[in-house]
């Protein structure tokens, strides 16, 4: 099996857009064409002695911080 990293500022379950948007996505690559995905946060990168897995492609989700303003 594949390995994706997912790179975005906090993981799907959190109960804002990105997270939720990169959960749908990893559930929607592993469907079609066999990718496992490893999510990482900031709060991953910010671990001691934090290392990436072997990984086969990477997804970068940004947000600009302006959105965290919109209410």
């Amino acid at each position: 099996m594949k390995t994706l990293l997912q790179i975005l500022p906090r993981a799907p379950g959190s109960r804002e857009g990105v997270g939720d948007y990169a959960g749908i996505l990893a559930a929607q690559l592993e469907r079609a064409h066999g990718y496992r995905t490893e999510f990482v946060t900031s709060a991953t990168l910010a671990s001691a002695g934090w290392r990436p897995p072997p990984f086969d492609a990477v997804v970068l989700l940004y947000i600009s911080p302006c959105f965290d303003r919109i209410q």
